[in-house]
Formats: C-alpha cells, sequence, structure tokens
C-alpha cells in the first residue's frame, strides 16, 4: 500500500511519519509542496494525507487532481482552519483533520479508512448443510442470534447457519457494525433512525436495542456517523 504526505511543514510530515511507524506493510512517499508531489506521483496511491494551506496551491486542488489520478484513493485532508472543512466535504474527502494532530485520534481514522476499503473486498464465508455464501459485508443488514444458529440477513434472503453471535463480532465489527443487544448485530449503514430501544432499519426491519447495551451503542453509532 502506498500512502502520499504532502505538508509544506516538515516537523508535520515528520510526525504523520511517525505515527503511521506503528503500522506494517506501507510505503510512504513525502513531498513539502503541491510542485513537488505532482512532478513526482508514484504509479499507484492509496491513501494521501495533504495539508489544506500549501505554500504554493490548495490542498483541495491537489485532491482532485488526485483523485482523477487515482480513482480508489482515500484522501484525509489535514489544516489549522476548520472552516475548510466544507470545502474539504465537497470533493468528498474521507476525512478532514485539525492541527494539532492527536496521536490516537490520527490512527482510530487511519484504521477506519482502512477497514473501509478493505470491506470492498473482503468477504464472509458463511455455509449450512446445503450452500455455502460469500457476503460482503455491505450485503449484511443485520444479524440474529437464536438458539445456536445465527440468522444472516441481506435485504434479499435470510441464512440460516450455525454459529455463535461472538463469531459474528469478530469477523464483522470492524466493518460498522455494532452489538446492539446479545442476540442482535447490526450493521450501522442502514440504520434509519432510532426510536427508545428499536432500531429502524431502512430495510424497514427492526432491531431491539437492550438496556444494558443502549448507552455504548449511542456512543459508538454516534462516532461512526460523524467521522
Amino acid at each position: 500500500m502506498n500512502i502520499i504526505i504532502c505538508d509544506d511543514d516538515e516537523a508535520q510530515v515528520v510526525q504523520i511519519e511517525r505515527f503511521l511507524s506503528t503500522r506494517n506493510g506501507y510505503t510512504i512517499f513525502s513531498f513539502h509542496s503541491g510542485k513537488e508531489l505532482l512532478s513526482s506521483l508514484p504509479q499507484s496511491c492509496d491513501i494521501a494525507i495533504l495539508d489544506i494551506k500549501l505554500q504554493d496551491t490548495l490542498g483541495t486542488k491537489i485532491a482532485e487532481k488526485l483523485q482523477a489520478i487515482y480513482p480508489e484513493i482515500d484522501i484525509i485532508l489535514i489544516s489549522s482552519y476548520p472552516k475548510y472543512v466544507t470545502n474539504a466535504f465537497h470533493i468528498k474527502v474521507s476525512q478532514f483533520l485539525v492541527k494539532p494532530i492527536n496521536k490516537k485520534t490520527f490512527l482510530s481514522e487511519f484504521d477506519y479508512i482502512l477497514a473501509q476499503r478493505c470491506s470492498k473486498h473482503y468477504r464472509w464465508i458463511v455455509t449450512n448443510k446445503t450452500s455455502i455464501h460469500a457476503l460482503f459485508p455491505d450485503e449484511i443488514t443485520f444479524v440474529e442470534a437464536y438458539h445456536r444458529h445465527l440468522y444472516v440477513h441481506t435485504q434479499t434472503q435470510t441464512i440460516d447457519i450455525c454459529g455463535s453471535l461472538k463469531d459474528a463480532c469478530k469477523e464483522l465489527e470492524c466493518y460498522g457494525f455494532i452489538l446492539c443487544h446479545q442476540g442482535f448485530l447490526v450493521n450501522t449503514k442502514y440504520i434509519h433512525h432510532i426510536e427508545d430501544d428499536t432500531i429502524i432499519l431502512s430495510t424497514g426491519d427492526k432491531v431491539p436495542i437492550s438496556y444494558r447495551k443502549r448507552k455504548e451503542f449511542i456512543e459508538r453509532y454516534t462516532k461512526i456517523i460523524t467521522r
């Protein structure tokens, strides 16, 4: 995986490189101006981390050029000026972070982007006596556990398999699924709204939230939808 960092503040580049040193499997290309970056583009790029206000251009302009060159790229824009956040999301960047950048926050957002990228390719293999299914996480609306069985719900079918909700959590939690009840794991992408102790999905399905898990569920869900 190739990562581009571009910031005219050399100390900021070094800081991000240090943050990323805790993760393995990446080649980092660091630049200090838009001109330097565009004249030395790598063959491929998966994630770009760009300062919005470079000395020779705006990071948003660089972002648009990178999106044209690398259609699957994820872009993180950083700035000392929160006022740029609207411009950032007009060009559909993956995240906007305000300086000074906190390591924990940065790595949390970075890992979330990685999980989203992986979800485009990862398939959960589920089997029963008669069939094998390879499901993309985005296909699954929620998973229900009952008497040592899992009922994996999609928009078009319900698949009955043997298994535990604990195993389903291990497979799906990093893809935006949250345990909302001892018997239910829900895909937050399908949540339309929440009414008291019930989650209403965009499919029309209703999923319960247990009293014990409600507070944690709301906190985690809020964090996901405000990314």
